[in-house]
């Protein structure tokens, strides 16, 4: 089970960049702004300033649902792995040797060959 587990993650599931989430989103907004904002410049016609506005709060909405998506789905995996921990600590791997012949075994199984794959 842990074997399935780690060769089906992905950083995806266990990372959410939160920072460059936050960053993009509030830079789309302070685009938003500003497009709006030159709406009462004179330059460009109204049709091409909307439409620029229109792709901006599509890519906002866009990069926020995704941002929630990746929220859900790294709440999710997080979950399923507090639960196999806590299924085991009482089981198979109960104690701290268990736990050390585990480590050692999933070092040689999943970590050192993901590593060697991963080059």
């Amino acid at each position: 089970r842990v074997y399935y587990l780690f060769w089906t993650l992905d950083l995806y599931d266990i990372y959410v960049p939160t920072e460059g989430y936050t960053e993009t989103i509030d830079k789309l907004k302070k685009d938003i702004a500003d497009q709006e904002d030159k709406k009462n410049t004179a330059g460009r016609k109204d049709k091409d300033k909307d439409k620029e506005t229109a792709v901006l709060k599509e890519d906002l909405a866009s990069i926020e649902t995704e941002y929630r998506d990746q929220l859900a789905n790294n709440k999710t995996i997080l979950a399923r792995l507090q639960e196999f921990r806590d299924a085991n600590s009482e089981g198979p791997l109960g104690g701290r040797h268990n736990y050390e012949k585990f480590f050692w075994v999933l070092l040689q199984v999943c970590i050192l060959p993901r590593c060697t794959m991963s080059m």
